[in-house]
């Protein structure tokens, strides 16, 4: 017996509609199936004891595709510089 991972079958995007900033907490919320606000006090939290939060945010906004785009704004700009 095979066990599956309900959370591989969800893709890891940025949601629209569990966004106030970039929608990075809402995503991650839903892919690991956790409370947002959990996701969103470890991340205040990591930006007050050194800012790890922010830049961990930052980095989740420009990794994670919107659920409206095919690839992440990394992975945009990479492409424009033609390093596909």
């Amino acid at each position: 017996m095979t066990a599956t991972n309900s959370n591989s079958a969800r893709p890891f995007r940025r949601t629209r509609e569990n966004r106030i900033l970039g929608g990075v907490s809402g995503a991650i919320a839903e892919r690991f199936d956790v409370d947002i606000s959990t996701v969103r006090i470890a991340f205040a939290a990591l930006a007050v004891l050194g800012g790890g939060g922010a830049l961990l945010y930052a980095a989740g906004w420009l990794l994670i595709p919107d659920e409206a785009a095919e690839a992440s704004i990394a992975e945009d700009f990479v492409k424009s510089l033609g390093w596909h």
